[in-house]
Order: structure tokens, then C-alpha cells, then sequence
């Protein structure tokens, strides 16, 4: 079901060039996802305080905003690893700079 999704995800962690757009990219994405979660949060908050009827689109809304800043921030995090053990590699320093 996720095969092509995860190839794709695949060959740009594999290309250095690529990897790097991907981060960027999705360092983007974490930040505009993560201030409409923030934003979210609030209305929430406040919807609820007034009354309890009527919030539960919105909370299945903002709990699936959170959950996608966290499927950002952990593809970054691993893209940025694998971009510094790629800086570091013992074979990228033996053969030298390509």
C-alpha cells in the first residue's frame, strides 16, 4: 500500500542533492503544519470553553495536525542524520570530494 510512497522516499534519502530539497522541503511543511496545529489548539481551547457540544470534528482535526508535524519533524530529523553520517562517511573522506 506504501511501497511506492516509500520507494520514492528512498531514492531522494539516497541522493544528496535531492535529500537536501527534501529537507528544506519539509522543514517548510513542519512549520506551516505546526502553526496551523498551534492555532488549532487555541480554537479548540476556546470552543470548549464556552461548551462542550460540538468540538469533537474539531479536536479530530487538530489531533491529526499534531500528529502530521510529528511525521515532519521525525523525516527531518532522519533526513538531517543521514545528511551528516553522508558529510562524514570514512568513504566520502578516503576517496576525497566529489
Amino acid at each position: 500500500m506504501f511501497t511506492k510512497t516509500d520507494d520514492k522516499f528512498a531514492a531522494f534519502a539516497a541522493d544528496a542533492a535531492k535529500r537536501q530539497e527534501l529537507i528544506a522541503n519539509r522543514r517548510g511543511l513542519r512549520l506551516a503544519l505546526f502553526c496551523l496545529a498551534i492555532i488549532s489548539t487555541v480554537i479548540l481551547v476556546m470552543a470548549s470553553w464556552g461548551s462542550s457540544r460540538g468540538a469533537e470534528g474539531l479536536t479530530f482535526g487538530t489531533i491529526i495536525q499534531w500528529i502530521l508535524v510529528f511525521h515532519f519533524d521525525a523525516e527531518v530529523r532522519l533526513l538531517t542524520v543521514l545528511q551528516r553520517i553522508s558529510e562524514q562517511s570514512p568513504l566520502r573522506t578516503a576517496a576525497g570530494p566529489t
